[in-house]
């Protein structure tokens, strides 16, 4: 488990970049989203859904009326035309709205309104001429008129119902597509908050496990300057740097150097000879460049060393590597 753990660590790391992109593009995701529910919403809002069933029946209305009114002229020959003509200016109106109207065209109702507005271009077109010109004349052709919006009332019932299914059925569609957007929606936020949730366990146990490390380490630390300040051997520590970080009392006793004096001090320039800094300095550049070991990790070996006050003395060392989170120390 031990041996695990640091592979874990490893790869909970490398995989906390994925995890914020993954989160991040979810994000975006849903922004996108919302927005296009925020216009879906928007156009519900602002369709016009009762005036599309209001205008189709009020057309459908005025038509009656005026059937009804021209047949009531010819039931009473000596009844004055002037409501005829209201009637007519009346449903002309209505139907000037619905042909020059874009309400129609915005919801998707061209196919069944362009037969519906041609029909009522051509009744007009018909008509007028007649409802402007005398009495005598208009008197003379209200069969045909009356015939013709028979004709044209049945026409716009039939269009209407069509109108009103096509209208259903688009309706049903949107509402079709808005419910999916919705869940799409959901769906996003979801993956986003569980990708929020791991995210957050990632770097709770993330922190747990750096401040387990940093406790373990600092344990080890404070065993291994107890060790080396009690131990009756020489014991100095150094960077690949050739720095000291490490000198215990036995090494001042050894060296004649305080252990302000070594700390930060190359160790070349302390306990190395002058004769033989040129073959050391050799190794350390041949450890840094390819990473190769004679000296290290082989055992005790003797050398020449030098105490402050370039005394030279014979000593039996050995040294050995290890690797650290700040590199590797001997």
């Amino acid at each position: 488990m031990a041996k695990s753990t640091p592979r874990l660590a490893a790869f909970a790391r490398a995989l906390q970049p994925a995890i914020m992109v993954f989160a991040a593009a979810a994000v975006a995701v849903v922004l996108v989203l919302g927005v296009r529910l925020r216009g879906e919403l928007q156009a519900f809002q602002e369709e016009p859904v009762d005036n599309i069933h209001w205008n189709v029946t009020q057309l459908e209305l005025d038509a009656v009326r005026f059937e009804a009114e021209t047949e009531l002229a010819q039931v009473e020959p000596n009844l004055p035309l002037t409501e005829l003509r209201k009637r007519f200016d009346l449903f002309y109106s209505r139907a000037q709205s619905a042909i020059k109207g874009k309400m129609f065209d915005q919801l998707g109702l061209q196919d069944v309104v362009t037969p519906m507005n041609t029909r009522l271009e051509d009744f007009l077109t018909d008509i007028t001429p007649i409802i402007d010109s005398n009495d005598t004349d208009l008197r003379a052709s209200l069969p045909t008129i009356a015939q013709k919006a028979t004709a044209l009332r049945e026409d716009l019932r039939d269009m209407s119902v069509k109108i009103v299914d096509k209208y259903a059925a688009l309706a049903d569609l949107r509402r079709a597509a808005f419910t999916a957007l919705v869940r799409q929606v959901a769906w996003a936020a979801g993956i986003v908050l569980i990708a929020l949730i791991l995210m957050n366990a990632l770097v709770l146990w993330l922190n747990r496990l750096s401040e387990a490390r940093a406790a373990e380490t600092a344990r080890l630390s404070s065993r291994l300057a107890a060790t080396v300040g009690t131990s009756l051997d020489a014991i100095i520590v150094a960077g690949m740097d050739g720095r000291i970080i490490a000198f215990n009392e036995a090494a001042t006793q050894q060296f004649g150097y305080s252990r302000e004096e070594a700390l930060g001090a190359n160790l070349s320039d302390l306990i190395i000879p002058p004769s033989a800094r040129g073959s050391h300095e050799a190794g350390m550049a041949r450890m840094k460049r390819y990473g190769s070991f004679r000296v290290v990790n082989s055992g005790r070996f003797e050398m020449t060393a030098m105490r402050k006050g370039d005394e030279e003395f014979p000593i039996e060392l050995a040294i050995a590597s290890h690797n650290t989170d700040d590199g590797l120390i001997f």
